[in-house]
């Protein structure tokens, strides 16, 4: 390496620079000097222990353990099914710290999205269609070309729209379950209703929403009356005299939020309490609806905390305080049943009736009232309250609202409709005698052809 030229050269042209340096130092340089340098990094640990040597080749005869992980994802048979299967939060995890799962999944990003929201909620993935949610939409992260055009990518269901075809699921799901442990059961093809009905919730403009019912494709007959009998259902749980939450408006104002979330809390009993529908009833309606007479503590704003431009946004274009007058989805859709000429009123009282009596037997139905802890199976009890029950429940509502029951017209009452038992006792056995008379009579006459 010393005989070689370019060394040598190079080798000579670093003195003669260094020399040059030192006749400018001796000409009077004034710049700083050097005294010590300082190097601050620590020193290889591990080559105490190790060695500063390189690690030797790896074994041509090692075999890595046998991973199912690894091999489900390159099975084409098993990785579909393995991704559709898993739980939301796991397939976000997976997706963002493996790097092979991340690019397989990017392969058949807008199939496995899709699959995965028709297997675990198919009527949510069919109403909240990701169409209309754009965004909650990313670009294809294959940059595939939308119709064609390489310089466009494609716009693709993301993960966040499945979560939400999820959530809003089991809000709806819930809802239907909240219902039903109160006795008041509806059709299993309700629950698609209801799920379109929130959709139309999520529109804040008139015409988009009348477009969007008096489509007969979406909103078909039939969802029309299945919405109806759910605010029968809705009204009957809410006013109920004992077990109620207070009176039947309080649908009217759930139904005209943008989501179903706070109906499933009022049902729950999560929260909402008399202070919350003030503040519920202020912002959703305007002030020309709402009862200022009886009420005029709602158009106080220091009374209500509520600025003068938040009040009666849902009933409003856009959701805007400057937007103009915007009716209610739930009745849109009941003026769309009567443009129709449905005559839903002809089945209010089926609608009653559906889930209590049984068509067949005419006999009250049971309902699920729980599961079992020993055995997991759902126990049942009579939709009726019992008679004991019902009277201490309106005792202690009497109690509380200072009325003193009078035992006097009950008695009355009772005495009555023993009276009237035997009354009808009586009148069948009356019954029964004529209908004897009238078949001797019957005989005589049929002997009298004979003859």
């Amino acid at each position: 390496m010393a005989d070689d030229p370019r060394f040598e050269t190079n080798f000579e042209k670093r003195d003669a620079d260094s020399d040059d340096d030192t006749e400018s130092e001796d000409e009077g340089d004034s710049s700083p000097e050097i005294s010590s340098r300082e190097i601050h990094r620590k020193p290889n640990v591990a080559a105490e222990i190790w060695g500063n040597s390189f690690p030797g080749h790896e074994n041509p005869n090692f075999q890595p353990r046998y991973n199912i992980y690894k091999q489900i994802l390159r099975h084409p048979n098993l990785f579909f099914p393995f991704v559709v299967r898993l739980r939301h939060e796991s397939l976000v995890e997976l997706y963002s710290i493996d790097k092979e799962f991340h690019y397989r999944f990017n392969q058949y990003y807008i199939s496995i999205v899709h699959d995965y929201a028709v297997y675990h909620a198919p009527n949510a993935a069919y109403a909240f269609s990701w169409v209309l949610f754009p965004e909650l939409c990313i670009t294809d992260p294959t940059l595939r070309p939308m119709d064609h055009r390489p310089h466009l990518a494609r716009d693709i269901p993301s993960l966040r729209w499945a979560r939400m075809v999820l959530h809003r699921d089991f809000i709806v799901d819930r809802i239907m379950t909240a219902l039903a442990l109160d006795a008041h059961r509806l059709p299993q093809r309700a629950k698609l209703t209801v799920m379109k009905f929130w959709v139309l919730m999520s529109m804040d403009t008139s015409r988009i929403r009348r477009l969007f019912v008096q489509d007969r494709e979406a909103w078909t007959d039939e969802d029309l009356v299945l919405f109806q009998m759910f605010l029968v259902k809705l009204d009957m749980r809410l006013s109920d005299p004992v077990m109620g939450d207070g009176f039947a408006d309080l649908a009217h104002l759930m139904l005209t939020q943008k989501s179903l979330a706070p109906l499933l809390h009022l049902l729950s009993g999560e929260k909402f309490d008399y202070l919350d529908a003030e503040d519920w009833a202020v912002r959703t309606y305007v002030m020309e609806d709402l009862n200022l007479d009886e009420f005029p503590w709602l158009d106080d704003e220091n009374e209500t905390d509520i600025p003068p431009n938040e009040c009666g946004l849902q009933s409003k274009e856009g959701w805007h305080h400057s937007g103009a007058r915007m009716d209610s989805p739930m009745d849109m859709l009941i003026q769309e049943s009567v443009r129709r000429h449905l005559h839903v009123h002809r089945w209010l009282v089926d609608f009653v009736l559906y889930g209590h009596v049984d068509p067949k037997t005419s006999q009250n139905l049971k309902f699920v009232q729980g599961l079992r802890a020993d055995n997991g199976q759902a126990a049942l009890k009579d939709v009726r309250l019992h008679e004991k029950v019902t009277k201490e429940l309106l005792m202690k509502l009497a109690g509380r609202w200072g009325v003193q029951e009078d035992p006097a017209p009950g008695d009355a009452n009772l005495n009555m409709v023993e009276s009237h038992e035997h009354l009808e006792e009586d009148d069948f056995i009356e019954n029964s005698d004529d209908e004897d008379g009238l078949e001797e009579s019957e005989e005589e006459h049929d002997e009298m052809d004979i003859n």
